[in-house]
């Protein structure tokens, strides 16, 4: 059985910001399952937020929507991620051993350094002239 991916604040984080910025492009999932290979469940359960993200799947999805790098993206989440509100101590959000459904923040606390580490280089260099800008 393939290995699952553990989802933390950080992936339902990205998972939302990702799917803005398709949206935004005009694109669909069916769009970015043609471009990156993801099949289309896996593409479905990481853009609902229901499963966690893999560092290659984070590059192909980034480089189908083309629009900004990894790591700009894994910026925004962490910051969307941080913003939220905590989940109560309500017992509907506590599991058998104590811990709040959704706190698995074991170690992710310096996500967004291995995400920029691991990111791409970017060689793009975009010069505008005064004479391109219009009022």
């Amino acid at each position: 059985m393939p290995k699952k991916n553990p989802v933390s604040a950080i992936d339902r984080a990205l998972a939302s910001v990702l799917k803005g910025a398709y949206k935004v492009k005009g694109l669909t999932q069916d769009d970015l399952v043609r471009e990156t290979g993801i099949t289309a469940t896996t593409m479905q359960r990481l853009m609902a937020g229901n499963t966690g993200w893999d560092i290659e799947q984070l590059f192909a999805v980034a480089d189908a929507i083309g629009w900004k790098d990894a790591a700009d993206y894994m910026r925004e989440a962490e910051e969307l991620a941080a913003s939220a509100k905590p989940m109560s101590a309500d017992s509907a959000n506590v599991t058998r051993n104590g811990t709040r459904k959704g706190d698995d923040w074991q170690g992710e606390e310096h996500a967004l350094e291995e995400w920029d580490a691991a990111a791409k280089p970017s060689n793009t260099v975009i010069e505008i002239s005064p004479d391109d800008v219009t009022p």
